[in-house]
């Protein structure tokens, strides 16, 4: 079958690799039907290893780089390994992709996205820009007939951003700050307005990310280019400041200003994947009482997009800019996500 195969920074390949056989016990193989470029796979392509094992295995799967990469994925299960209730051959399913120890201090507080040993599918086993892909089937979770394929492979996004709103504590009625307009912070936008936030800010320079942000509910675009966000922050809350900031860049410059955007006591939730250091000076921190926390993957808020989905709560559709096949991922997917030159959100590959 055909693959898309990670070696090294801006090493990506198109293969042709070994069909994954029958799954073993608890796990179900998946014909793949959709998967989203992430922007994690963006910063392993352009800056990597990140988070893939170039020189060591890891050590609950054993496997480190060349391997397949993708996660955000959708498909059809065509086989099951022994032991596996939760779905059935023919189901349409939208995958997780990780794998846990089940044995660790935060897996035995179902705290998965935790695990000490926590591998995650496409980074530290093979992913899903593949014809085919064997995963844990307890990932999966089946699509309503609702919801397309294309929408599926954008419930993990989506996942993701609700878990930073619930890590933020996004009460009803909140005022709610998302630096950024990616995919992520698009997702972190609508699954704040359906999650109960009054208002939501974004903060976002590239004019196609502003009109987006505008369709999918945010109050305001706020462009950090043009005006101070800070002082605009203060102005539209009567100078105090707003009660949530969500950083979803991963930028050393816009972790602090997340910070400053957040009254006395409020919170900022760092979900960006950073590959630089920050510095900060905490004395605003401690003297204004607020809160730092991180939002990495999610817990429990897959099945709960899906449902949102199907109920039109939540709309992915207008994140999905292209679709691409496999053939393209590097020239069409990677480096046009990074030339910045076009107006892509999400692209989709269907292999």
């Amino acid at each position: 079958m055909k693959a898309a195969v990670w070696y090294a920074k801006g090493d990506v390949r198109l293969e042709e690799v070994a069909e994954p056989g029958s799954p073993q016990p608890g796990w179900a193989k998946i014909k793949v039907s959709a998967c989203g470029i992430c922007g994690s796979d963006l910063h392993e392509y352009a800056a990597g290893p990140i988070l893939i094992c170039a020189d060591e295995p890891h050590p609950l799967t054993g496997t480190k780089s060349p391997l397949i990469i993708g996660h955000e994925f959708a498909g059809e299960v065509v086989a099951v390994g022994e032991n596996v209730g939760n779905v059935e051959v023919g189901n349409r399913v939208a995958g997780m992709g990780g794998q846990v120890c089940g044995e660790c201090y935060f897996c035995e507080r179902m705290q998965y996205n935790l695990c000490m040993k926590g591998a995650y599918l496409g980074f530290h086993y093979d992913g899903a820009f593949a014809e085919y892909v064997n995963v844990p089937a307890f990932t999966l979770f089946p699509l309503p007939e609702s919801v397309s394929s294309q929408a599926g492979a954008l419930v993990e996004p989506f996942a993701v951003g609700l878990h930073a709103v619930r890590q933020g504590s996004v009460a009803n009625g909140d005022t709610v700050v998302v630096l950024g307009a990616g995919p992520i912070g698009l997702a972190t936008l609508q699954a704040a307005v359906a999650d109960g936030a009054g208002r939501v800010f974004v903060l976002e320079m590239a004019d196609s990310r502003k009109e987006i942000a505008l369709q999918m509910g945010a109050t305001a675009v706020i462009d950090p280019s043009q005006v101070d966000p800070v002082a605009e922050i203060q102005k539209l809350t009567n100078g105090i400041g707003a009660d949530v900031a969500i950083e979803c860049i991963g930028s050393e410059k816009t972790a602090p200003l997340a910070i400053s955007l957040v009254r006395k006591g409020g919170t900022a939730v760092m979900a960006g994947i950073f590959s630089k250091e920050s510095t900060l000076n905490f004395l605003g921190v401690a003297v204004d009482e607020k809160r730092i926390i991180g939002s990495f993957g999610y817990f429990t808020e897959f099945p709960e997009v899906i449902e949102w989905f199907a109920e039109g709560k939540l709309n992915p559709l207008p994140l999905l800019t292209e679709t691409i096949d496999l053939e393209n991922i590097v020239e069409k997917g990677f480096e046009e996500l990074l030339s910045g030159k076009g107006d892509n959100i999400k692209i989709i590959v269907e292999p």
